[in-house]
């Protein structure tokens, strides 16, 4: 993945170098607990400036100095970040309280002398997640937000009317999660923003600092951001950036894609059982894919070779075909095992072998001695298979570290695929020929 591919875009000039920090300003919580927090504010300038609102664990306050609360200082943002409970005299947990917490800390920081009368929650990961916990009660003064990598509960929307740029990564664990969120807000007419990047869950802290100074700022100054479409999406294969209307993208059609007993992936019919053997004292390992750690694209070819791991390919590709939207899966499964794990991965071929993975997802079976048809939902994913290339299918039982079973119950599985007939396993992909 290149340099610039990865940041996303530049981010504009800063207007200055020059930033003053306050640090372990006491924040007073409802309960009586005590939170710190950091200001940064440029040394010189306008008296009242948006504030940013930065709320992370404890032990993180000081990781985010350099990536997000300089970057938005230097540019037109001064910059509250707060540490959570953990280590910060209440409970030495950063989960705990988050709803009462964000609204006590954003009370404290509009009564400071020093607020401009605009604020704007922002950072990715568990920072995205403390703007979702607040919301749906956000006073005026929040005059946006910028969630990256995190997801909302479906009840804080009845009442949400914060507009709000959702950036997420194609690898990154709350994927599926963030465009539900989307879908939900563009459907409630909250005329929210969505980008997604090639990322992994701890790669989206450049693009959020991007979409709260494109996105946000504008709208802490009274001003309306530049006009974009609702939907930005980085297509990969094709290594470019792409707008769109909504989620999901018009103009893609289902294509359902029949799994052949002979390992062949396509719309005919290869009727026939196939099977492997699943051994948790060798459990099938993650490689890539989607998490927290250790996620992103990776070439498969050595876990293809395992013999745990079903491959199913296409012929190879005489045009273009794009892949964008949601992917699922159906697989007729048995396992001498009562239950089991099935794992679908769907992935690109190159000219030269290498697998690269595009998205998958898990399901857990139970009862999964009865021959049944599991749908496997994989992650959301815009790609691009170019000529020359194949599709692949793959199906398997592990995923470690996510391998089922436990204690005396981790005995080897005999587990088999059924394929054609008339319960096919098959995969679905929102699919058109590339233009």
């Amino acid at each position: 993945m290149s340099h610039a591919v990865q940041h996303y875009r530049k981010l504009p000039a800063p207007t200055t170098r020059s930033i003053r920090t306050e640090r372990d300003l006491p924040v007073p919580m409802r309960d009586g607990t005590r939170l710190l927090a950091d200001r940064w504010a440029p040394r010189r300038g306008p008296e009242g400036l948006p504030t940013a609102l930065v709320r992370t664990p404890y032990e993180h306050r000081g990781l985010h100095d350099r990536t997000i609360a300089r970057p938005l200082a230097e540019r037109g943002f001064q910059v509250i970040s707060v540490a959570m409970r953990a280590g910060a005299g209440g409970a030495a947990d950063p989960l705990r309280k988050e709803y009462e917490d964000g609204l006590d800390v954003i009370a404290w920081i509009i009564a400071q002398p020093w607020f401009g009368g605009s604020l704007v929650p922002a950072g990715p990961n568990h920072l995205g997640g403390a703007q979702w916990a607040v919301a749906a009660d956000a006073p005026p003064q929040v005059k946006a937000m910028v969630p990256a990598a995190a997801s909302m509960a479906a009840d804080v929307l009845p009442d949400f009317s914060v507009p709000a740029s959702l950036v997420g990564g194609w690898y990154d664990a709350f994927l599926p999660g963030q465009v539900r969120d989307f879908a939900a807000l563009q459907a409630a007419g909250r005329h929210p923003r969505l980008t997604i990047g090639p990322w992994a869950h701890d790669d989206t802290a450049r693009a959020a600092v991007a979409e709260t100074l494109d996105f946000a700022l504008p709208l802490a100054l009274g001003r309306i951001p530049a006009e974009r479409a609702a939907v930005r999406l980085y297509v990969m294969g094709e290594e470019a950036w792409r707008d769109f209307d909504s989620w999901p993208p018009q103009g893609y059609k289902e294509k359902r894609v029949l799994l052949g007993a002979d390992g062949s992936l396509s719309v005919k019919h290869r009727e026939g059982t196939v099977g492997f053997r699943y051994d948790p004292d060798d459990p099938t390992p993650t490689l890539g894919g989607h998490g927290i750690d250790r996620a992103g694209k990776a070439d498969n070819i050595w876990l293809e070779a395992r013999p745990d791991v079903l491959t199913f390919t296409t012929d190879v590709l005489t045009r273009d075909f794009e892949v964008v939207g949601h992917v699922n899966a159906a697989i007729r499964f048995r396992s001498t095992r009562p239950t089991a794990n099935v794992f679908v991965r769907l992935c690109d071929v190159d000219p030269l072998g290498r697998s690269w993975n595009v998205c998958d997802g898990l399901t857990r079976v139970t009862e999964a001695t009865e021959a049944q048809t599991v749908p496997v939902d994989l992650w959301p994913t815009a790609y691009r298979f170019a000529t020359g290339h194949r599709i692949r299918v793959q199906v398997s039982s592990g995923d470690v570290p996510d391998r089922h079973g436990r204690g005396a119950d981790l005995d080897a599985a005999d587990q088999e695929v059924h394929c054609g007939g008339d319960h096919p396993s098959t995969i679905t992909l929102p699919i058109r020929p590339a233009a």
